[in-house]
């Protein structure tokens, strides 16, 4: 392995970092929001419970219009699927982790190895195949990935170095 060769690798590790850290992120925040709407489920629920059995005769809508507002966020939570986004984007952040470590190997303890060309191809198939596969992060999730590794991968960049 050549100069120029590793600091090819050591670029598409940083984007495979970025790409990993967007997806983790984006995995919290879908997480978070199914925990949010779920909660906030629970508590229109057992108002609309209670106020079923309560007299407020001051506030006759209160209680059917409480019910509605539990079924739309129980539509919500059922329709936006927020905990499989969570898990597609989880399932991702795997992957690239993976490809990041078989590149560390690659550039720590094969440099001289024979069949270099067919591995780095063999990473880079099946980082399109994630890429093709794999669902957008959100967008303050990338800015925050891309914002960490910065540093790292302007290191790399062929147009900063060249």
């Amino acid at each position: 392995m050549d100069i120029d060769q590793e600091k090819m690798l050591k670029k598409w590790r940083s984007r495979y970092k970025r790409a990993q850290l967007s997806h983790s992120y984006t995995a919290v925040q879908y997480g978070r929001y199914d925990l949010y709407l779920g909660v906030l489920l629970i508590i229109l629920t057992t108002a609309s419970a209670i106020l079923i059995f309560a007299e407020f005769e001051c506030i006759p809508w209160l209680s059917p219009s409480t019910g509605i507002t539990a079924a739309l966020f129980a539509f919500l939570q059922t329709f936006l699927r927020f905990s499989e986004k969570s898990e597609i984007h989880r399932s991702v952040e795997r992957k690239y982790g993976a490809l990041k470590k078989e590149i560390e190997y690659l550039i720590t303890f094969t440099p001289n190895d024979d069949n270099f060309i067919e591995r780095v191809n063999e990473i880079r198939c099946r980082e399109n195949e994630i890429s093709r596969e794999a669902p957008h992060s959100i967008v303050s999730c990338w800015k925050k990935a891309k914002k960490e590794t910065k540093n790292e991968n302007d290191e790399y960049s062929i147009r900063s170095n060249s």
